[in-house]
C-alpha cells in the first residue's frame, strides 16, 4: 500500500524534518511509485543532512544515470567507490572515470573482474559502457588485437544509442581510429591473408559504429579511416576493394 504509506510519511516528515531514516523510507516509496523526481528530492534532503550518506549518494547517482546526466553520476560514484567498490555499477563508472582521466591500468584492474562475469547481462546499459571503455584502455596499453576484438564485439551500439553520452562517442571514435592505425600499420608482406585482416577491421570495428556515431561531426575522421584502408588495399592489389573504400570515404565526407 505504497500510496497510503507515502501520504502518512509526508505528514510525518513535516514534523520530523531531520529524520534521515524517514527520508530514506520515503525515497524508497517514491521509487516504488515510479516518482524519480520526488525520490531524488528526498536523497538531496538526506545528503544535505548527512553528506557522506552512501545510500542516498548511490541512489541519487542511479537516478542521474536514468536521466542521462552521466558526468554528475560519475562524480558521485568516484566519491563512494572506496565504500562500494564491490558494487558492479559503482565499479564500472569508477573505471570509466579512470579511463577518461587516462589512468588506463587502474581502469582495467577495476573493470575487468566485473565485466568478466559469465552471467553478465549483455543488454545492460552499464555493462555495454564498461565494454566500450575497457576496449579503449586495452588500445592504449598492451595492443593485443584478439583481446580488444573480444571486448569490442560485446558492445551493443543500439543500447548505447538509447542512452547517448557524448563521452561515449568520443572514446569510441578514438578507439576505432587508433585500432585501425595499428592494424593497418602491422600489415606487411609477411602478413598471412592480409585481405582477411583488412576485411575483419571493416566488419568488426568500422561498419558496426556507422549508425551510432554522428557522421556530420566525425565525417573527416571516418572518411580518413576509409581512405587509409583503401591505400592498404591498393598496396596489395585489391583494386575493387580499394575503389569501394574510396567511394565510402567520399560519400561520408561529402
Amino acid at each position: 500500500m505504497f500510496q497510503e504509506a507515502n501520504t502518512i510519511g509526508e505528514q510525518l516528515i513535516e514534523r520530523r524534518t531531520t529524520d534521515i531514516f524517514l527520508y530514506e523510507k520515503l525515497a524508497i516509496i517514491a521509487n516504488k511509485l515510479e516518482n524519480k523526481n520526488k525520490a531524488s528530492d528526498y536523497y538531496d534532503k538526506i545528503i544535505g543532512l548527512q553528506p557522506a550518506n552512501t545510500f542516498a549518494l548511490y541512489n541519487k547517482a542511479l537516478i542521474l544515470l536514468d536521466k542521462n546526466m552521466v558526468d554528475d553520476a560519475i562524480a558521485i560514484f568516484e566519491t563512494i567507490y572506496p565504500v562500494k567498490k564491490d558494487d558492479r555499477i559503482t565499479a564500472i563508472y569508477y573505471g570509466i572515470s579512470k579511463t577518461i582521466n587516462k589512468d588506463y591500468d587502474t581502469a582495467i584492474r577495476v573493470l575487468n573482474p566485473f565485466l568478466s562475469d559469465e552471467n553478465l547481462a549483455y543488454n545492460d546499459r552499464d555493462n555495454n559502457r564498461g565494454f566500450l571503455y575497457l576496449s579503449n584502455c586495452l588500445v592504449h596499453t598492451s595492443f593485443i588485437p584478439s583481446e580488444i576484438e573480444e571486448w569490442f564485439n560485446k558492445i551493443d551500439f543500439t543500447i548505447l544509442g538509447s542512452y547517448y553520452y557524448t563521452q561515449d562517442e568520443f572514446v569510441l571514435i578514438e578507439s576505432v581510429n587508433k585500432i585501425s592505425e595499428l592494424i593497418l600499420n602491422n600489415i606487411d608482406d609477411n602478413t598471412s591473408y592480409p585481405k582477411s585482416v583488412i576485411d575483419n577491421l571493416i566488419n568488426v570495428y568500422l561498419q558496426p559504429i556507422l549508425d551510432y556515431v554522428d557522421l556530420k561531426t566525425n565525417s573527416e575522421l571516418i572518411a580518413n579511416i576509409w581512405f587509409n584502408i583503401a591505400k592498404k588495399q591498393y598496396e596489395f592489389n585489391y583494386h575493387t576493394d580499394s575503389y569501394n573504400s574510396c567511394k565510402n570515404a567520399v560519400e561520408i565526407k561529402f
